[in-house]
């Protein structure tokens, strides 16, 4: 089961490394320039748990990827993280992501006007 998961955390992954890719203006590591916007925002929403879960995943990744043992005995992962990462890539794909959201708070106080 854990060689199942593992290979659909790494096409998931990919997908959220494109997703990031776009969202930030990069052609490759998207995801951890991603990161490096988020620790700089301040006052984004649910910045703490999807920095938290990007760092996990981006680690994760990075073993996967660099050991062949890994992909068959590696357990780290879940269900549950698969389908983080299926909401996450939506949550970006709609633009309603911890650095939009940022983004549009920091407009509604330059402006001192609300979005909704």
């Amino acid at each position: 089961m854990s060689k199942k998961i593992n290979a659909k955390f790494l096409k998931l992954y990919t997908e959220l490394d494109i997703h990031c890719c776009e969202r930030t203006g990069v052609n490759a590591g998207g995801v951890t320039e991603y990161i490096n916007r988020l620790e700089s925002a301040k006052f984004a929403p649910k910045r703490d748990e999807v920095l938290d879960r990007l760092n996990k995943y981006r680690n994760v990744r990075n073993i996967l990827a660099n050991d062949p043992k890994a992909m068959k005995k590696s357990k780290i992962l879940t269900k549950y993280d698969l389908k983080w990462i299926k909401k996450f890539n939506k949550t970006l794909k709609k633009k309603k992501d911890s650095i939009q959201l940022n983004s549009l708070l920091q407009m509604e106080q330059a402006l001192n006007v609300t979005f909704s």
